[in-house]
């Protein structure tokens, strides 16, 4: 592993793997049973946003992949209070707040990521991120990542 390419394709390899697991919504990564403390279906959120931190260099880098919509389609769904695939409402010492900080990633990396959602879209990605500011978490490093999806200008005008 020595180019940017390389990398690139890793990645590319990783997702397209994973895709199979995708929820039939696309808002879930089922990849089989975990030791995950909380619920299935936070643990099935956090393997699809996860995925993401992969995703978000490849869009600010250029690359569209075939299956950038079906995460697009995901994130529309999960974001969505309206929606049966709907992330949840956010409590004290919640993962979600862990996994929120992708999306920091996606608009720091100006990724083409916010100019796909339209207005409601991007007022439900906003209202979902917004609740790690109102909960409590542990005192350690997750405190480092509600500030990761919370500064960027994008979230704030919405």
């Amino acid at each position: 592993m020595r180019t940017k390419q390389h990398y690139s394709a890793l990645v590319q390899q990783w997702i397209a793997a994973a895709l199979p697991r995708l929820s039939a919504d696309c808002t879930r990564l089922y990849a089989g049973d975990t030791a995950a403390q909380y619920p299935d279906d936070v643990a099935g959120m956090e393997g699809f946003i996860r995925l993401l931190w992969g995703l978000f260099p490849l869009m600010s880098g250029g690359t569209t992949p075939a299956w950038q919509e079906t995460f697009l389609t995901g994130l529309r769904n999960g974001c969505n209070p309206q929606h049966p695939g709907y992330w949840g409402e956010v409590g004290d010492n919640d993962q979600r707040c862990v996994e929120m900080a992708a999306f920091g990633l996606g608009l720091a990396l100006q990724t083409p990521l916010w100019s796909q959602l339209t207005k409601t879209e991007q007022n439900n990605l906003v209202r979902w991120l917004s609740q790690s500011a109102d909960v409590a978490v542990p005192n350690n490093n997750w405190h480092f990542y509600p500030s990761i999806d919370s500064g960027w200008p994008e979230v704030r005008r919405a």
